[in-house]
């Protein structure tokens, strides 16, 4: 994971915080801001795949956290507080992993 997808990852992060601090009154906005950034970030990993800069697995987890970032966002009624908690864990981890991996 490059520096470019790092700082985007901690942008997600930073806007899921944002809309779990404001609990199940937060606003459709926030969330989706959160949602927006989570896709930026698998846009980028996606052209980083085609490069050959990345590898399928990395791809592979962020349409996951995706999926999942959707889910929380557009479930039938409010906002899925849990999936969001979710879409921050995951990301957590695979922005630890790709650290931890880049730092070898």
């Amino acid at each position: 994971m490059d520096r470019q997808a790092r700082t985007i990852a901690q942008s997600a992060i930073d806007a899921l915080d944002e809309a779990l601090a404001a609990g199940p009154e937060v606003g459709h906005e926030t969330v989706a801001a959160a949602v927006r950034q989570v896709i930026a970030l698998r846009n980028h990993m996606i052209d980083d795949a085609r490069q050959g800069r990345l590898d399928r697995r990395a791809l592979d987890q962020i349409n996951a956290v995706t999926s999942l970032a959707f889910g929380a966002e557009y479930p039938l009624m409010g906002v899925h507080l849990r999936r969001m908690e979710q879409v921050r864990e995951q990301l957590s981890k695979v922005l630890d992993e790709h650290e931890s991996a880049d730092a070898r």
